[in-house]
């Protein structure tokens, strides 16, 4: 939390839910990348509603917009930017005060996503690539112009995090013979790629039962399971918590003490 600013009450509850927040962030992040600090001062996300995922964007930059027209707060101004300098330089500082208003968005846009950030680097690794590859855009837009460009290319965020939670799930497959090319493909089908299990099973060179046996593998350990009480010749199934259900209630509990988050 970022302690120059927890006791401000000018900020308006800019996402209802954490999961926003996560989008926000995470997309927020991938679209400062590369860009000059004067093109991003030019346009920052909460003027165009860029950075922001979801059929709610254009509404949570709205509200971004309305909170800095009508913001008369001193108070919250001293701290926001006592706040920039300890993450930019000082003539780094200089460009953004005379960004005027947009300087400000940015700012706060730019304080959002990092308190978000913090928070994330809290997380085990992988606590933190579960998150990342449920909330992270897997492709990202490419216009190199060349032959082959499909118009879009791989995340490198939501790619590093899928070869982390695939290294992890060897630890679920333990006593089994797993397959890397399977156990990633069936770790990315959890996170919403489509999946053919008989290609798959073709592809790897092994039966297409193993490969659905290590996915209800891999998905109870990602996704849980409920309860199931014995029935017939069925035996009782326990709950099991998800990894990933783990993950999210830890950082929800975290993201809860952030100022910008939760109904007004």
């Amino acid at each position: 939390m970022d302690a120059t600013l927890e006791s401000s009450s000018s900020p308006e509850k800019l996402f209802r839910t954490t999961e926003e927040a996560l989008r926000f962030s995470l997309n927020y992040s991938l679209y400062q990348q590369g860009r000059a600090l004067a093109d991003r001062l030019a346009t920052p996300a909460g003027r165009k509603g860029k950075g922001l995922s979801g059929s709610d964007g254009a509404a949570q930059a709205g509200m971004l917009r309305r909170f800095f027209d009508g913001s008369t707060d001193a108070d919250y101004a001293r701290r926001l930017w006592a706040w920039a300098k300890t993450v930019f330089t000082k003539k780094e500082i200089e460009q953004i005060e005379a960004a005027d208003k947009n300087g400000i968005i940015f700012l706060e846009e730019a304080r959002r996503a990092h308190a978000v950030e913090q928070e994330l680097d809290q997380l085990t690794t992988v606590e933190r690539a579960v998150i990342v590859a449920r909330f992270a855009l897997r492709s990202l837009p490419c216009h190199c112009g060349r032959a082959c460009c499909a118009g879009h290319r791989p995340n490198p965020e939501w790619e590093a995090a899928i070869r982390d939670v695939t290294q992890a799930a060897l630890v679920s497959l333990s006593g089994h013979l797993s397959h890397a090319l399977v156990r990633r493909k069936l770790v990315e089908e959890v996170f919403g790629v489509k999946v053919n299990l008989q290609q798959l099973a073709d592809k790897a060179s092994v039966n297409k039962n193993t490969v659905t046996a290590h996915r209800k593998i891999i998905r109870v350990w990602l996704s849980g399971q409920k309860a199931q009480p014995a029935k017939g010749k069925r035996e009782a199934v326990l709950a099991v918590e998800g990894v990933e259900a783990a993950a999210r209630l830890k950082l929800d509990r975290m993201l809860s003490y952030l100022d910008f988050i939760g109904d007004e």
